[in-house]
């Protein structure tokens, strides 16, 4: 199953040099989830071509502008579109009020059922699940509750390898038992082992959401081995002052987090509008953690 990630905003705070404001999707070949939401985000879709109606899951980091005020516009028109099936969306508390200020006043209106989960930011904990992957919120540093998020696939049954089958002369029932993890007894009184025989196609892979934080080592403990990282860079490391003032990262520090969790990829984003090249901000990274990149606005990355 191919992972696609595709960027819809990159800027922090305000939209800039053709940066929009923060909002991405993460894809399968029959889902995809949308993560974070700024001003700019439909338009986003459209150029990248991902249909509204296939968004049924939304993860809102918090509630700072520049993350959510795409969304009510976005749920608005699902709603003209025809949507009539449930839309759910993950976010700290306080989205509902925000919701229901805009239904209240007929401002909005919704022809689904908008199922709003508050997620714990103060916890790491698994908060869903289905076919395709478990999530997971990520506690952050930032000056309202912010959560990142985890997406760690979900292993697939394993297979059995042909030659066992032929050497072993396994029955039907012999190999699904072996592939259910049990082990299989033989006319002749052997037992068969599942790990001798199974294997797994591939490592499960997992892809992780670093919104809006301070430079915080302790999260490492919760992404390490991540295959993918995304960790916001909103300056120069020369600024670190001022990203601690802020409650904000630098480049050289994702890159340090993505270091210090054996990450297989950083992908940068949330960049300053101070910034119109970037090519530093990557510099940066890189000469802490070489497989770094930009992930600017319609960047699209396959894992």
């Amino acid at each position: 199953m191919e992972l696609r990630l595709i960027i819809i905003g990159s800027s922090a705070a305000i939209p800039a040099h053709h940066r929009n404001l923060s909002g991405q999707v993460l894809q399968t070949p029959s889902s995809s989830y949308l993560i974070d939401c700024g001003e700019g985000t439909q338009f986003g879709l459209t150029d990248a071509k991902v249909r509204l109606s296939k968004i049924d899951h939304i993860f809102i980091s918090h509630l700072h502008g520049d993350h959510i005020f795409g969304l009510f516009g976005l749920l608005s028109s699902a709603s003209m579109q025809g949507r009539t099936k449930e839309l759910s969306v993950f976010a700290p508390p306080g989205l509902k009020l925000l919701i229901d200020a805009f239904t209240e006043t007929k401002s909005m209106y919704l022809n689904f059922e908008l199922n709003i989960v508050e997620v714990d930011t103060t916890v790491y904990r698994q908060i869903f699940e289905d076919e395709h992957f478990r999530m997971y919120s990520i506690p952050l540093k930032h000056r309202i509750p912010t959560t990142g998020y985890k997406f760690v696939e979900k292993q697939k049954k394993v297979n059995i390898h042909k030659e066992a089958i032929a050497k072993y002369q396994l029955s039907f029932d012999q190999i699904k038992s072996l592939k259910s993890g049990n082990n299989a007894n033989l006319e002749d009184g052997r037992t068969i082992c599942s790990e001798d025989v199974c294997f797994h196609k591939y490592k499960p892979r997992s892809y992780v959401y670093v919104s809006d934080c301070v430079f915080s080592p302790e999260i490492v403990r919760f992404i390490q081995g991540v295959d993918v990282l995304f960790h916001e860079a909103t300056y120069m490391n020369e600024e670190k002052e001022l990203a601690q003032t802020r409650f904000h990262s630098t480049a050289l520090q994702a890159a340090l987090i993505a270091k210090m969790a054996g990450a297989g990829r950083l992908i940068l984003g949330h960049f300053s509008s101070r910034y119109t090249d970037l090519q530093p901000l990557l510099d940066e990274a890189r000469s802490v953690f070489p497989d770094a990149s930009l992930g600017t606005d319609q960047s699209v990355f396959l894992f």
